[in-house]
């Protein structure tokens, strides 16, 4: 009760900083107290980042104070500015991309697999024949599913009668919506699987990431050729 007391004394007593080597720290936790700087502003689109850069941030000056835009990832990208005197970046504007993605690795309904399929993906050849693959299983009854690591054959019936069998490659190439949707989509390659009962459908990504810098470079490649003479660009 009186350690909490105490405590409850010095938090009300107010903030104390002390001057060393002519940097002010606060006194309980010896940080530095670093001066006033912008807030970042987040917007969702490409568009709304490269607006600020047109329009906004010429009333901020940002092109005089040796700003460049930074590529964080596939989902983020970000104007930059200059080291202050504690060494921290003033981050302008920051556009992060927020859209649905398809849950890769989880198991799906052919109803719900096919919902998917046709608005998180590009509507590609391939992605157009394993829908159309998908809803026929859908329609029949799953009698076995024979996986030798390398194909799954499934065996489909009516009633008591076999109706035949189908092959399905484990790998196709799809293109997902994954990043800005300015920008033109990576295609990757993905392992498709089906298992017993319903059956359940589930993609698996087998690219090894690769196209994480597909898209990185594919936002670069959009940014330089809007900003790309007025701001240096990092990936």
């Amino acid at each position: 009760m009186i350690k909490e007391a105490i405590e409850k004394i010095i938090e009300l007593s107010g903030p104390e900083t002390i001057d060393v080597d002519g940097r002010t720290y606060a006194y309980r936790k010896w940080e530095p107290v670093k001066g006033p700087k912008p807030d970042t502003l987040n917007v969702k689109t490409l568009t709304g980042f490269v607006d600020y850069l047109k329009d906004i941030g010429e009333l901020d000056g940002i092109k005089d104070l040796g700003s460049f835009i930074h590529i964080e990832s596939y989902k983020a990208v970000s104007l930059r500015g200059p080291f202050d005197n504690y060494g921290v970046r003033v981050n302008y504007i920051r556009a992060i991309h927020t859209g649905p993605v398809f849950q890769f690795g989880n198991w799906y309904s052919p109803e719900e697999f096919i919902i998917l399929a046709q608005s998180l993906f590009e509507q590609s050849d391939a992605m157009r024949g394993l829908i159309k693959q998908i809803g026929n299983l859908a329609e029949q009854d799953i009698k076995t599913i024979e996986d030798d690591g390398v194909t799954q054959e499934i065996t489909v019936k009516t009633g008591v009668a076999v109706v035949g069998q189908v092959q399905l490659n484990p790998i196709i190439e799809l293109i997902p919506y994954r990043t800005f949707l300015e920008v033109t989509q990576p295609k990757s390659d993905f392992l498709i699987r089906l298992r017993k009962p319903g059956p359940q459908i589930a993609l698996f990504e087998a690219d090894g990431g690769a196209w994480e810098l597909l898209a990185i470079q594919s936002i670069g490649k959009w940014l330089e050729g809007i900003v790309g003479e007025e701001f240096k660009i990092i990936a």
